[in-house]
């Protein structure tokens, strides 16, 4: 499974350097991100968990890392070739991971 998980995230981050389509996966994270937090609230009252603050917050932690290391990661994305322009080096395409493809 955790496989699974890697291809997958191998496979979106390669999309997103690509297309540079980052709202639907800043949308699709969002979803996902509240869509896990529903379930583990659903899934703590299955199991007769006490859901607590504690919990709470530690869940919420790791989301909100999650969102800063995307948002970090896109504002790179953007900054990188505007200072590499700065100092006076030029791209000959938008995209730095397939430079040598396309």
């Amino acid at each position: 499974m955790d496989k699974l998980k890697y291809l997958i995230a191998l496979v979106g981050g390669l999309l997103a350097t690509a297309l540079k389509l980052y709202a639907p996966i800043f949308i699709a994270v969002m979803v996902m991100l509240i869509f896990d937090f529903i379930t583990g609230i659903i899934a703590a009252k299955m199991t007769g968990e006490n859901w607590n603050s504690a919990t709470a917050r530690k869940g919420l932690m790791k989301k909100g890392t999650m969102l800063a290391q995307l948002l970090f990661g896109i504002a790179l994305d953007y900054i990188i070739p505007m200072a590499a322009t700065q100092v006076g080096f030029t791209f000959n395409v938008s995209h730095l991971l397939f430079s040598n493809i396309i």
